[in-house]
């Protein structure tokens, strides 16, 4: 609950801050990513301060953790919530164990913002936990 919270308040505090010129995409399909996780908003988080490459086609993805040779995918279902905020709900197998989690999307630009990953379940402790971040969009 109090995850949920600190959720919902963070995403009021990053939709207050974006730009009214931006709109995050109507569809991720066909678009590449590229995120980097703050280093200091969650440190227990494996992949903070990481450069991930995530590669979007028609309801799959495949995620890479850039300098490594992590690489997983997955399904993925996204949504335009508002003209500012967008939300992928993503789901893989890793490490032989399911791994659920979110990545919601606030645009500064039509290409760039702010995200806020928050994970349900999965095989690297800790299972649950968040971060936020930056995010690029390129075709």
């Amino acid at each position: 609950m109090l995850t949920r919270l600190i959720t919902c308040s963070l995403l009021v505090s990053l939709a207050s801050q974006a730009a009214a010129n931006c709109d995050v995409p109507a569809s991720l399909v066909g678009k590449t990513m590229i995120n980097v996780a703050d280093p200091h908003y969650s440190p227990s988080n494996p992949n903070a301060g990481n450069l991930l490459r995530l590669k979007l086609d028609e309801g799959r993805y495949q995620l890479e953790v850039l300098g490594t040779e992590v690489v997983s995918s997955g399904d993925y279902v996204y949504r335009k919530y508002a003209h500012d905020l967008g939300q992928l709900v993503m789901q893989e197998v890793y490490q032989g164990e399911p791994v659920h989690y979110t990545l919601t999307l606030v645009c500064e630009t039509g290409r760039r913002g702010t995200f806020v990953f928050s994970q349900q379940s999965g095989p690297i402790k800790p299972d649950i936990r968040q971060n936020t971040g930056r995010y690029t969009l390129s075709h």
